[in-house]
């Protein structure tokens, strides 16, 4: 499937990191003063190069979002793509994370440029749930309103213990 032709550097940049490393991170940071909106980041690519779904994460500072879906690239890189039907204690020390799979009418709001670069949104995408410090995660009526503002829940958790 052929790709857009990039028209301005954040693109071309995509476009360049994803023929270098197979997948790109893009963050998007809530303006500064805005109670509304929560910083996010995701890949794009991990669908064209790995036939795997891309993966969104809130909440987190820049960095720590990158080296977490770093190593979820790595892991399709490699063949042996996250099990996102189960918790994951893989992606973040002595934390277990959850997936929710993002539902197509959250992909225009959260995930534009994986849109751009697949040119439609016939593609699958999973959200990476953390959970806080005392191991709760947003959904627990125990979690902070902090806590859970940070970290919207774009689909429905299915838990696997039931």
């Amino acid at each position: 499937m052929p790709h857009p032709k990039p028209s301005n550097d954040y693109e071309r940049k995509l476009v360049a990191n994803i023929a270098k490393y197979g997948w790109q991170c893009t963050s998007v940071r809530s303006p500064e003063g805005d109670t509304d909106s929560v910083n996010f980041s995701y890949t794009i690519g991990l669908n064209s190069s790995y036939g795997q779904p891309e993966f969104i994460i809130f909440g987190l500072p820049v960095e720590t979002a990158h080296s977490i879906l770093s190593l979820v690239a790595d892991a399709a890189a490699s063949g042996k793509p996250i099990d996102v039907s189960q918790p994951s204690s893989t992606l973040i020390k002595n934390y277990e994370v959850v997936f929710v799979p993002v539902p197509r009418d959250q992909f225009s709001e959260y995930l534009g440029s994986v849109i751009w670069w697949e040119q439609s949104e016939d593609f699958a995408a999973v959200q990476i749930i953390w959970p806080d410090k005392n191991g709760l995660f947003p959904w627990h009526l125990d979690a902070p309103e902090s806590f859970k503002m940070s970290q919207p829940i774009l689909g429905i958790y299915k838990d696997t213990k039931e």
